[in-house]
């Protein structure tokens, strides 16, 4: 008798509970609704499950599904409720349950109608028999097909000629209108720089204004020093000169450019009285320093 009231009791809080489930899991279109587009189907098929629900739902969820594969789910809003469109591939045939959707929206929870549908293999036709395998079929070279074929290919080709022909013939016309470049002569520094020096042994400039001459002979022998040697002479003092000189010229050549250019700094600089036998002495150890870097001439040293 106590194990009847026990079972008794048990049932009332089981079928309590389950009302109590149901109710907490209400169906309710307004809020939470799904629908197929479709009630039969063929198995490798797709059926689409829409659902639409209410703006501003909690906790969606959809359960999975049997017999059926998902291919892809699309959201889209429609008015004030929300459409999701989910895809399936129909793999199994018979009586195919469609998944639930439970969603949460003011405290409530709502669940969606059950659905089925129902799937089926495609069905034979009677008295249709599979056609025998055909041999192909040899087809004549037409050339009015072909050209209609690849007339676009021979068009591009043809305008991708003419385009080479134009540029050809515009870059032949540049280059004959260019203006030819005129040759500049090299730079003879050793005939410019005794011209200079006999100009100035004619014109003996150092009876009119001897700072001038020594200026002048001092920047001919820099100048043509620089470019014979490759040193930068022409930017450097006379000390510095020296000191850059000492270990590459023989010490007749640093003799006779200190005894000129330190000459040259005194009538510049101190504005010192030389004699003209030191003007011409100055004159003559410039001409021999051009003499001994005198560029060698193609064939020289060669037997």
């Amino acid at each position: 008798m106590m194990r009847r009231i026990q079972l008794f009791l048990l049932a009332l809080v089981f079928s309590g509970s389950a009302c109590a489930q149901e109710k907490y899991r209400a169906v309710d279109n307004s809020v939470l609704s799904a629908y197929t587009d479709s009630a039969n189907y063929l198995v490798g098929g797709s059926v689409d499950l829409i659902i639409e629900h209410r703006l501003g739902v909690e906790n969606f969820y959809l359960d999975t599904a049997q017999g059926l594969a998902l291919i892809s789910e699309h959201i889209d809003t429609v008015g004030e409720r929300l459409r999701r469109t989910t895809s399936y591939l129909v793999l199994d045939t018979g009586r195919i349950s469609m998944p639930l959707a439970t969603l949460e929206y003011t405290g409530d929870s709502y669940t969606t109608e059950p659905l089925v549908i129902n799937a089926m293999i495609i069905p034979q036709q009677e008295g249709i028999n599979r056609a025998p395998n055909r041999g192909l079929v040899a087809i004549d070279f037409n050339f009015l097909h072909w050209l209609d074929h690849f007339k676009s290919y021979l068009l591009g080709g043809l305008a991708f000629i003419a385009l080479l022909v134009f540029l050809r013939k515009v870059l032949k016309r540049l280059n004959k209108d260019a203006p030819e470049e005129e040759s500049v002569p090299e730079k003879d520094w050793f005939g410019d720089a005794m011209k200079e020096l006999q100009q100035l042994r004619e014109e003996q400039p150092w009876e009119a204004d001897a700072k001038a001459y020594y200026v002048k002979i001092g920047d001919i022998l820099r100048l043509y020093l620089s470019a014979q040697t490759g040193l930068p002479i022409s930017e450097q003092t006379t000390s510095e000169s020296l000191n850059l000189l000492r270990n590459k010229w023989t010490s007749t050549q640093l003799q006779s450019f200190e005894f000129i250019m330190t000459r040259a700094d005194y009538v510049k600089f101190a504005k010192g009285q030389m004699t003209v036998q030191d003007h011409l002495d100055c004159l003559r150890r410039a001409e021999q320093l051009v003499l001994d870097f005198k560029p060698k001439e193609d064939g020289d040293g060669m037997e």
